[in-house]
């Protein structure tokens, strides 16, 4: 999909109780996970258990796997599925396959290692962090690549007897 004025691509009225629910495509310059068309939020056209990647100048909608629990060796649809999937008090090594667009929250004594292996994390959605880690988890994140916060926002909150740590 692209568009004269790619922030305008989708956009649903503000008063109108219409949805867009998107579950494939390639947009240019264009995030359907991070819509900047409604008047206070960004908001999220992307079905739950799709994945926004990015090619380019390109973001993809799909249900490709972005990442791997290196213990189990079974792949997820979206890193917060992949952490969600971890028992409380837990360890798991999660590496990432594609460049993903995400809000974990990693709590229950888990304690993950993301390899985010040359691949970025960047915010979703109009959500305030890209990682928050509380309830006494533990967040490692190792290997090249980025974690990326929108403006004013954070890239990692910690609250409740958590830890982080970036290598």
């Amino acid at each position: 999909f692209e568009s004269a004025t790619p922030q305008w691509t989708l956009n649903k009225y503000d008063t109108d109780s219409a949805t867009i629910t998107v579950t494939g495509g390639k947009f240019y310059q264009y995030n359907p996970a991070e819509s900047y068309t409604e008047p206070t939020q960004p908001t999220s056209f992307v079905k739950d258990g799709y994945s926004v990647t990015t090619d380019g100048d390109y973001f993809v909608v799909s249900q490709k796997p972005v990442a791997v629990n290196v213990e189990t060796n079974k792949e997820y649809f979206s890193l917060d599925d992949a952490v969600k999937a971890v028992a409380a008090g837990e360890k798991a090594t999660i590496k990432l396959l594609e460049n993903v667009s995400s809000r974990t929250i990693i709590s229950g004594k888990k304690d993950i290692t993301l390899d985010l292996n040359g691949k970025t994390v960047s915010a979703y959605a109009g959500k305030d962090g890209v990682f928050v880690v509380n309830d006494g988890a533990t967040l490692t994140i190792e290997g090249e690549g980025n974690v990326v916060a929108r403006q004013y926002m954070t890239a990692i909150a910690i609250d409740v007897a958590a830890n982080a740590t970036v290598n």
